[in-house]
């Protein structure tokens, strides 16, 4: 029971001399000591969020990932490409007098796909797609020459569906953006460090470099686009 003696007995003074009366209901005190552990805890829980606050110059520290639409491989690919010097070219496209390719676009859009057309820098156009005049069968892709090897470049965001040695196409890379469209890298010298079977690739990332394994003549890269499973000219598809 509460008491106003008592009270001044410890020297507290909990109530105003006019609300002394009060403290003899036991009801009421029992009420108002409720109270009192009420707003101590409410008091006490808007501390705890003052402390946890950040303040003007606290640095927050996010889970959430950072998004970014800047694409990676901006400003690698070259905006024209030249055919290389020699007697013969097959299937070569339009040039001007500068032997730069008439209405070259660096990126083709397939089926819902940005793709790089020559996934190769410091390279020149040495052999186009179609039937060729000292070989037989379909030439499924464009041949681009570097003289020396080269970085291979991801043409598009994919994912390696193969990569192995054959005895025409040598050192291969092959990618899938998506259910129908697919990109081929053959006669690589060598694979990328970090390439494997399932590995993730983004556009303009290093795959490998340019060389002359399989049947390969000269360094080169051949690169094919494939759309469900029809290999296209990478020159002419997706403008």
């Amino acid at each position: 029971m509460c008491d106003a003696t008592k009270a001044k007995r410890h020297n507290i003074s909990l109530f105003p001399d006019e609300y002394g009366h009060l403290l003899k209901n036991s009801f009421l005190c029992s009420v108002m000591r409720l109270c009192y552990v009420f707003f101590g805890l409410c008091a006490a829980i808007g501390l705890m969020g003052c402390a946890t606050a950040s303040s003007p110059g606290a640095s927050v520290v996010s889970s959430a990932p950072v998004m970014t639409s800047t694409p990676i491989s901006k400003g690698i690919f070259a905006a024209t490409l030249s055919l290389c010097d020699g007697d013969h070219i097959d299937n070569a496209p339009t040039i001007n007098a500068r032997k730069n390719i008439v209405q070259y676009d660096p990126y083709a859009y397939v089926s819902g796909v940005t793709l790089v057309r020559a996934p190769v820098r410091r390279a020149c156009f040495s052999s186009g797609f179609g039937n060729r005049h000292d070989r037989t069968g379909l030439h499924k892709g464009i041949d681009l020459s570097t003289g020396h090897p080269h970085a291979v470049y991801a043409a598009g965001d994919g994912v390696i569906e193969e990569m192995r040695t054959t005895i025409r196409y040598g050192n291969m890379i092959l990618i899938r953006h998506n259910n129908d469209v697919k990109t081929r890298y053959a006669h690589l010298s060598s694979f990328g460090s970090k390439m494997h079977l399932g590995h993730d690739v983004r556009q303009g990332d290093i795959i490998g470099k340019t060389g002359k394994t399989g049947n390969a003549n000269a360094v080169i890269l051949h690169y094919e686009i494939i759309v469900g499973g029809t290999p296209q000219d990478p020159m002419t598809i997706g403008r």
